[in-house]
């Protein structure tokens, strides 16, 4: 299956990741808790101190890691989806009651074929091999399903 190995990969990558910055995130918090344990602050001092150089390179590196899982994922998804080849045949399927009708537009005669459903007058979808086959469904009366 392409699609299971495409989306392996990325859910790979991705949970590498979000492990990575768990961890970071996680050491951080024990480095602080374990430096600042029972410090009091100067008296003074702000109570917070700003950085706007390290808030910066945070936000650059959220930002790039953001930019990557877009479009690393973008690109296994194009993966999966290559470009079609062809047009496909486009085939008008109508349904009434109890039946079908197929339209071929693209053919040169404008073909279609249709029956009455009773017996052995069933209409027969043909389609050829290999192509691609884009079915337009529309109805006469009611919602059918084919």
């Amino acid at each position: 299956m392409r699609q299971r190995h495409i989306f392996g990969t990325v859910f790979t990558v991705e949970a590498a990741i979000a492990g990575a910055v768990f961890l970071a995130v996680l050491g951080l918090l024990a480095w602080t808790l374990l430096r600042h344990r029972g410090v009091r602050p100067p008296a003074g001092a702000a109570e917070r101190s700003e950085r706007p150089r390290l808030e910066a390179y945070y936000a650059g590196a959220l930002a790039v890691f953001a930019v990557f899982l877009v479009a690393w994922t973008a690109w296994q998804n194009h993966r999966e989806h290559p470009t079609a080849g062809p047009r496909p045949l486009r085939v008008d399927v109508t349904g009434f009651q109890w039946c079908w009708t197929f339209r071929y537009p693209g053919s040169p005669a404008h073909r279609s074929v249709t029956g009455t459903c009773e017996g052995h007058d069933m209409p027969t979808l043909v389609v050829p091999a290999g192509r691609t086959v884009q079915l337009r469904l529309t109805s006469r009366d009611v919602v059918h399903s084919l």
